[in-house]
C-alpha cells in the first residue's frame, strides 16, 4: 500500500469517527468510503455466513484499487479467480479497479444520491440488488482493452448502459448481505431487534441510517 493510500484511509477513518450512515448520506462529498469500518464488519459476517464466500483483492499482481474499492477490498473468490486470470493473460499491463464489492450502506447510499439526481450518479440499484453488493461486479478503466480478456474467464460487460462495468463469475446474494447486516444490528442493539429474514425492506432500511459509519462496538 501506497504512502498516499496509508494517509486517505487515515482521513477516512478520522472524518468518519462518531457518524452514522445518515450523517454520511446528508453530507456533501459523495463519499461511500466513509462507511469503510462498517463496511469492514459486513464482509467479516458475510464470511461467516457463508465461509471463504469473499476473498482481498489487496495484493493480487498487477491490479490497482482505486479511492472508492481501497477501504472495502473484496470481491467474491469466484470473481477475484477469473480476475486473476485476465491479468495473467495481458502482460505488462495493470487493471485498474475502481469499484468492486459495496455492502449494504454503501449500496443505500449511492442508491439514495441516485434518487435526489446528486454526485454525477447516473444509475445505482435498489440495495439487496446489486452485483456489487453481491461483490461479482467489478468497475474498470480501460475497459474495451480488458473487454477480450475478462469475457475470456467469464465476466460478461454491461455495455452502453454502464460501460465501465462487468459481472464476472459468482452468484447473487442480497439476501445474504441483508441477512449479515441484520446480525450485526440485533448483537450491538438487543433492546431494538430485526428479523433476520434476509429481506430489505423499511425497517431494515431505518436501521442501516442509524448505523454507525465506523463500525459497531461488538463484532458477534
Amino acid at each position: 500500500m501506497k504512502i498516499s493510500t496509508i494517509i486517505f484511509v487515515a482521513i477516512i477513518s478520522t472524518v468518519a469517527q462518531g457518524q452514522t450512515v445518515q450523517n454520511i448520506l446528508d453530507a456533501a462529498g459523495c463519499n461511500t468510503g466513509l462507511t469503510g469500518g462498517l463496511a469492514t464488519q459486513l464482509v467479516n459476517k458475510m464470511n461467516q455466513i457463508k465461509p471463504g464466500f469473499m476473498s482481498s483483492l489487496s495484493g493480487l499482481t498487477r491490479v490497482s484499487l482505486g479511492s472508492a474499492t481501497v477501504k472495502v477490498p473484496y470481491a467474491q473468490s469466484q470473481t477475484i479467480t477469473a480476475i486473476k486470470n485476465a491479468v495473467a493473460a495481458r502482460p505488462g499491463v495493470t487493471l485498474y479497479i475502481n469499484s468492486a464489492l459495496r455492502t449494504l450502506p454503501q449500496q443505500l447510499l449511492l442508491y439514495r444520491w441516485y434518487l435526489a439526481g446528486k454526485c454525477g450518479i447516473t444509475l445505482a440499484a435498489k440495495p439487496g440488488a446489486s452485483p456489487h453488493e453481491s461483490g461479482y461486479g467489478i468497475d474498470i478503466d480501460d475497459y474495451n482493452g480488458w473487454k477480450p480478456y475478462l469475457q475470456t474467464y467469464g465476466c460478461s460487460w454491461q455495455g452502453t448502459s454502464d460501460v465501465v462495468h462487468f459481472n464476472c463469475p459468482g452468484v447473487a446474494l442480497g439476501t445474504t448481505s441483508v441477512l449479515a447486516f441484520q446480525r450485526l444490528w440485533n448483537c450491538n442493539n438487543p433492546t431494538d431487534l430485526l428479523s433476520e429474514d434476509g429481506l430489505y425492506g423499511p425497517q431494515t432500511e431505518a436501521r442501516v441510517l442509524r448505523s454507525p459509519a465506523n463500525g459497531f462496538a461488538k463484532t458477534c
